[in-house]
């Protein structure tokens, strides 16, 4: 099985797995409801419907969190991927559906969402030697992914530094 059809199936399962989730929740309140203890003692019954309902739309939104996720990863056919420290992946479907990646570095230069941040990516000139078989004469559309990625919607600055020129002040040690 394609990496791209799993994608497909990881969008179906979080989206199902989330209507299962909020059905289950709506089915237990419903039976907490018409049970004669709630009827008899409204006020003790009352907060286990609200944490129950509470679960419920916590439960949806982490599910609607998943599904958004995992359709764009599919409809975009690539994603970001943290790997550990200043280490991500840059990953995209193939031709043949199967996953093509490759690691860059990432500092964020402030402690905010979207921060301005550098990354570490081989230059112009090193980019052939320096990248995946079929990265190449592909620079500009991955570098405009990973500006993309790394603003978030807010238009923070991206700077790109040649590989192991990153320094991370944040980091502990």
């Amino acid at each position: 099985m394609s990496d791209k059809r799993r994608a497909l199936l990881a969008v179906v399962w979080a989206f199902f797995g989330s209507l299962a989730w909020v059905a289950a929740s709506a089915a237990v309140v419903t039976l907490i409801v018409a049970a004669d203890w709630f009827q008899q003692h409204p006020r003790l019954g009352q907060p286990v419907v609200w944490t129950v309902a509470g679960l419920a739309g916590a439960g949806g939104l982490w599910g609607f969190w998943n599904v958004t996720s995992a359709y764009e990863f599919y409809n975009r056919g690539y994603r970001v991927r943290w790997l550990g420290a200043k280490d991500y992946a840059y990953e995209e479907f193939g031709g043949d559906g199967m996953l093509r990646p490759f690691a860059f570095g990432y500092q964020p230069l402030a402690k905010s969402y979207a921060p301005p941040c550098c990354i570490s990516l081989p230059s112009a000139d090193q980019w052939e030697s320096g990248t995946p078989t079929w990265a190449h004469g592909r620079r500009d559309e991955i570098v405009w992914r990973l500006t993309h990625w790394a603003r978030r919607g807010h238009g923070e600055a991206v700077t790109f530094v040649p590989g192991g020129a990153l320094d991370d002040p944040f980091r502990d040690g």
